[in-house]
């Protein structure tokens, strides 16, 4: 079962979580949060590299890459995009 099947995204997303001067946050703050995944799973989604993971972060602003999972940063004006395609993405398996 997933446990966010019911989990509104109600809330504002974009000023839940800090940010630096240039708008962008943890992902693994994010993942965490509102994936409920260590940031090394939930960075897999970012750009499908990993086998088997679709690119969920097409047209979304990050700052590092994937694969350094402890600097990866995204945008706050894309977390509830970023977090929409990845419930979608949960729902639809």
């Amino acid at each position: 079962m997933k446990n966010f099947e019911n989990k509104p995204l109600g809330e504002n997303l974009a000023e839940k979580y800090n940010s630096d001067e240039n708008g962008f946050v943890s992902f693994g703050d994010v993942s965490r949060g509102e994936l409920q995944k260590q940031s090394q799973y939930g960075s897999r989604y970012v750009d499908g590299m990993a086998e088997e993971y679709p690119s969920l972060g097409d047209g979304l602003r990050f700052e590092g890459t994937p694969d350094d999972y402890h600097s990866l940063r995204i945008h706050k004006e894309d977390i509830a995009e970023f977090v929409r395609r990845y419930r979608e993405y949960q729902l639809s398996e």
